[in-house]
C-alpha cells in the first residue's frame, strides 16, 4: 500500500466517493483502491480518449471538468489528488465540489507543499527548482487554508508527508530520504500535504 492510500483509508472505508482527475495518464491507482475500499467510486477526467479506453475496461470514469461539473448526484467523499494545483477557476473547481457532497462530507485534496525541503535543496546544488510546467500555482498549509476559506471550505486536518512512491532518479531518491528525517523535526518541510476540509456550516 503507498502512502496516499494509507492517508486516505479511514476517509473513504464504507463511503461513496467521487474521484477527480483519476485517469492518471492510464494508470488510474488510486481509483483502483478506493474501489476496494469504499462502498462506490465515480471518477471524472478531462483526458477524453483515456476515460474512454478506461472505461472500455469496466472503469465507471465520466469525461468532465474539474472546474465545472454537473453529474446529478452527491457523495460522502471527494477526492481530488494532485490536480489543484493545475487549476487556473478556483471558484469553478469547488462550487462544483459543493453541489456534490452529502451534508458533513468530506473534501480530501492532496497537493505539493510550498516548502518541501528537497526544493530548497535542489536551488542549493542546482540554482532552480524546476515546478511542473502544468501547475498554475503552488500553496503552503496558510494559503491552501486562505483559499477554502474563501470558497465557504473549512480545513478540519492538514496531513504533511513525505512522497517516495513511484520515484526513479537516484539523486531524487536521495534528497527524498534526506526529506524525510528533515519532516520530522520540521512538518513544513514535507513534500506533500493532504488537505482534510468541510463545508462551513455557520
Amino acid at each position: 500500500m503507498i502512502v496516499k492510500e494509507k492517508l486516505i483509508e479511514k476517509f473513504i472505508s464504507g463511503k461513496t466517493v467521487l474521484d477527480i482527475g483519476c485517469a492518471n495518464y492510464g494508470n488510474p491507482f488510486m481509483y483502483d483502491f478506493i474501489k476496494r475500499t469504499a462502498k462506490s467510486v465515480e471518477g471524472i477526467d478531462n483526458d477524453r480518449k483515456t476515460v474512454e479506453a478506461l472505461v472500455k475496461k469496466g472503469y465507471n470514469i465520466k469525461v468532465a471538468d474539474a472546474q465545472n461539473f454537473t453529474l446529478g448526484k452527491k457523495f460522502d467523499v471527494i477526492l481530488c489528488a494532485d490536480i489543484v494545483e493545475h487549476l487556473s477557476c478556483f471558484s469553478g473547481f469547488f462550487n462544483s465540489c459543493k453541489k456534490h457532497l452529502n451534508r458533513d462530507g468530506t473534501l480530501l485534496i492532496f497537493t505539493p507543499n510550498a516548502y518541501a525541503f528537497n526544493g530548497f535543496a535542489t536551488i542549493l546544488f542546482k540554482g532552480k527548482y524546476k515546478i511542473h510546467e502544468e501547475h498554475t500555482c503552488i500553496f503552503d498549509e496558510s494559503t491552501i487554508k486562505e483559499l477554502l476559506s474563501r470558497h465557504n471550505f473549512e480545513a478540519t486536518e492538514i496531513i504533511h508527508f513525505v512522497e517516495t512512491d513511484f520515484v526513479e532518479k537516484k539523486l531524487s531518491k536521495i534528497l527524498l530520504n534526506i526529506n524525510k528525517v528533515a519532516e520530522k523535526f520540521r512538518k513544513n518541510l514535507s513534500t506533500k500535504m493532504l488537505i482534510v476540509a468541510k463545508i462551513k456550516t455557520d
